[in-house]
């Protein structure tokens, strides 16, 4: 008897993408520590009074800055610190279309709260570059 492949799919809602990006980047690392971020501080400083202005009484951590930089329109830069010739720019697209690559396992780790640092780091590598590059 043959057996038939099934599919499984997770949905995440347009909104959630950037939190679901927000949620792994508070672990502290991209890449295992192989990929550093870049942005200019008037970009920084935008995104930081656009989202005093839509949660004036929220503590702001700089993940929710770095967050609503993507949610402004502002593009990110991922930069390999082994050879600085590997740059990726990332917005709020590249995030959206690489978010159906992320692998079952770490999306289950997720919805689960069996999330850890590697599950985060893994999720971002894909919501940056695609795929998991490095570990």
């Amino acid at each position: 008897m043959k057996k038939t492949p099934y599919e499984v799919r997770i949905q995440i809602a347009d909104n959630d993408v950037p939190t679901l990006f927000r949620d792994c980047l508070c672990s502290g690392s991209v890449g295992f520590g192989a990929l550093r971020l870049e942005h200019g501080s008037d970009a920084y400083a935008e995104a930081k009074e656009s989202l005093r202005q839509r949660k004036p009484d929220e503590t702001l951590c700089w993940e929710d800055v770095i967050t609503e930089m993507l949610r402004i329109g502002k593009t990110l830069t991922f930069i390999d610190v082994e050879d600085e010739e590997i740059i990726y720019l990332v917005n709020l697209e590249t995030i959206r279309k690489n978010v159906a690559k992320i692998e079952l396992q770490h999306l289950n780790a997720m919805i689960n709260e069996q999330d850890d640092a590697i599950t985060h780091d893994s999720i971002l590598q894909t919501l940056i570059m695609g795929e998991i590059v490095y570990g």
